[in-house]
């Protein structure tokens, strides 16, 4: 069941925002449930149309238009409800289980998002980002 989940390019996300492709020992792939993972966190920090040049125009969020506007309850609300929006949206995922989208009191600007989701071949998987302006 695995397969279900399929297989990638790994990818390294550091702290900073940045993404780079795992380039220890020339490439390394990332598959299943780590795959998975790795989708929907690409996805969060994604912004919707970023890769449309690359035929792909409706994968991202739009969250960070909210990232200039005050972190309120409603925003937060908002954001929360983009990213299952995003999240329920990959064909891997069954079902959202908890979102968790907080502001950084020490960024500001940025929220830290925590979810946990149901691949469809029944496994949990859990995703954490932190979305700034930047």
């Amino acid at each position: 069941m695995g397969d279900d989940l399929k297989t990638d390019i790994a990818l390294n996300f550091a702290e900073d925002g940045s993404i780079d492709m795992h380039m220890d020992g020339g490439g390394e792939c990332v598959s299943g449930k780590d795959n998975l993972t790795q989708a929907l966190k690409l996805k969060l920090l994604m912004y919707r149309g970023e890769l449309s040049d690359l035929g792909h125009p409706n994968h991202g969020t739009v969250i960070r238009d909210f990232l200039g506007e005050p972190l309120t309850r409603a925003n937060i609300e908002l954001l929360r409800r983009y990213v299952k929006k995003a999240l329920i949206s990959d064909k891997r995922v069954e079902s959202v289980n908890s979102i968790v989208v907080k502001a950084r009191r020490n960024i500001p600007g940025a929220v830290d998002i925590n979810a946990v989701v149901t691949a469809i071949e029944g496994s949990k998987v859990e995703i954490g980002v932190i979305i700034d302006e930047t």
